[in-house]
């Protein structure tokens, strides 16, 4: 397993996720510019690829991310770095990220 490049945050977001494997839906329990760890009863298999839809607080529509590898997967847990994300979402999760980051804050 490669070391993250980017910092995790504790988060707790709603989640809902599809991919060839099925759907399901979670709770994102860190995350990062690069992936997150997310929390959920349906099982996903390791190096398999899931689509994202995570609720944001004060937003009515989903931050989208087109395409995510799960990692690891253990228990009702499973681990994803992001392959494919639009502009328009990694500037969403940019923002995110810095609102989460101590240092980041003036």
């Amino acid at each position: 397993m490669q070391p993250r490049r980017s910092p995790r945050f504790a988060v707790q977001l709603p989640v809902s996720f599809k991919g060839d494997g099925g759907a399901g839906k979670g709770m994102v329990f860190n995350l990062s510019v690069d992936g997150c760890r997310i929390g959920s009863d349906d099982a996903v298999k390791p190096n398999t690829y899931l689509e994202l839809h995570i609720d944001l607080p004060g937003c009515d529509v989903p931050m989208t991310i087109e395409l995510a590898a799960v990692r690891w997967s253990e228990g009702q847990q499973f681990g994803l770095e992001f392959i494919r994300v639009s502009e328009e979402a990694q500037e969403r999760l940019r923002t995110l990220v810095r609102s989460l980051d101590p240092a980041a804050r003036p």
